[in-house]
């Protein structure tokens, strides 16, 4: 059956039929059936089946290429390096340029919250940072990666703020780091195995991440019954990587 289909959305109003006319309405309540004719004019739900329509499955699939060796070990070091020096997440910003298949890390300013509990500071599981304003030329926003301390499972704010892109979270990072990788589409969400994404899944961290990276955490510290707190930036001493890139990588 060919027929004129048109989709019903909100706010909008329907062209008018012609005499003699039918088409197919896409609609919030199914497809339906519309007709004019001298006698009537009608608007009937339709089966699916009496269409002939075959069946469909929602799917993605990546052509972007893999995060090679060194990118992915530079990101493991900067999340053992966070790790180690507050205890909480840390994440960091994926841009990928389409016409050379390539991927690049951004570093953003980042902060994670402290409080003092039983003679200690405890981080929160949570960590806020910003996408870059301005990319390098060719560039895109592609998604992000950061850090869990524990389970890589998503937890409910990844899965809230999670927007169009890929995420990847890396966790055991103290050990053999494990992740858990989606892609998200249109609002829908597809599980990634990490050997479609990454050169080498099972590649370990670089022991001296970018000291400019370690510059760009900051731990905002809050003590119980005081409104104010106090930052502490990270340094890290490492001649390889005295310039600041401005958080590229």
């Amino acid at each position: 059956m060919k027929l004129e289909t048109v989709l019903k959305t909100e706010g909008s109003e329907l062209p008018p039929l012609k005499m003699h006319q039918s088409r197919l309405l896409v609609t919030a309540d199914g497809v339906f059936l519309e007709r004019l004719s001298d006698i009537l004019h009608s608007s009937t739900k339709v089966d699916p089946e009496a269409l002939g329509l075959a069946g469909h499955t929602q799917f993605c699939r990546l052509k972007c290429g893999k995060i090679n060796r060194t990118m992915h070990r530079t990101m493991l070091g900067f999340f053992k390096y966070a790790y180690e020096l507050h205890g909480g997440e840390a994440a960091l910003v994926l841009l990928h340029d389409p016409e050379q298949r390539q991927f690049r890390w951004y570093c953003p300013e980042q902060s994670v919250s402290a409080h003092w509990s039983f003679g200690r500071w405890v981080t929160s599981d949570y960590i806020a940072f910003q996408n870059p304003m301005l990319l390098p030329e060719g560039f895109v926003h592609f998604g992000d990666a950061h850090l869990h301390v524990g389970p890589v499972t998503p937890s409910a704010t990844d899965t809230h703020d999670d927007q169009d892109g890929l995420h990847i979270i890396a966790g055991r990072i103290s050990g053999i780091p494990e992740y858990h990788i989606d892609l998200v589409v249109d609002g829908q969400r597809f599980r990634v195995d990490p050997e479609l994404i990454f050169e080498d899944p099972g590649c370990l961290p670089f022991e001296q991440p970018p000291r400019s990276w370690c510059e760009r955490i900051r731990v905002e510290k809050y003590i119980p019954h005081q409104s104010r707190s106090w930052s502490d930036n990270s340094t890290y001493s490492d001649d390889q990587w005295d310039s600041d890139n401005g958080g590229y990588a």
